[in-house]
């Protein structure tokens, strides 16, 4: 009664690539074959010789996770240091990050972005119900531990100063 979705996308940095796979239980991988649509099936050669050596080779990733694990921690010594609540990150590249003082995530958003940091809002992940009901989360924002270690560095003292 489970399947696991396996990708390329964050463990090797294929993002776009639609590469990846469903293991786990035959019957529902059975009904899942019938009811998903064809797109997405034939990918190109290159996307499947570059998913071929991701998926034989583990050094990428372990070295993928320690650049990871350096830029969330960067960004957690700068939370922790400003007083941020934040979702701590277990096993992702995204950070949750409350605004500050009764801000909405949305105003927090604008203010960082009209000084070069770009955030996503939590209501962006919400569904419109959620919206309208009014149990979207609005307070919190996401990082996204995509840039380099320097570029983290540089951004990190960009919101110092705001």
């Amino acid at each position: 009664n489970v399947v696991v979705f396996h990708s390329l996308s964050k463990r090797s940095g294929m993002t776009g690539y639609r590469s990846g796979f469903v293991a786990g239980d035959e019957k529902i991988i059975s009904f899942y074959k019938k009811e998903r649509a064809n797109f997405g099936v034939a990918s190109p050669d290159f996307i499947q010789m570059a998913a071929k050596t991701a998926w034989e080779d583990e050094s990428h990733v372990i070295e993928r996770n320690k650049i990871f694990r350096e830029k969330r921690d960067l960004f957690l010594e700068f939370l922790d240091k400003k007083g941020f609540e934040y979702l701590y990150p277990k096993a992702t590249f995204y950070i949750w990050i409350k605004a500050p003082n009764g801000i909405s995530s949305k105003d927090y958003a604008k203010i960082l972005l009209e000084n070069g940091i770009i955030v996503s809002i939590g209501e962006n992940f919400c569904s419109s119900a959620e919206i309208n009901e009014g149990t979207c989360e609005s307070q919190y924002f996401r990082i996204a531990l995509v840039p380099t270690i320097e570029e983290c560095k540089e951004a990190i003292k960009v919101w110092e100063s705001i």
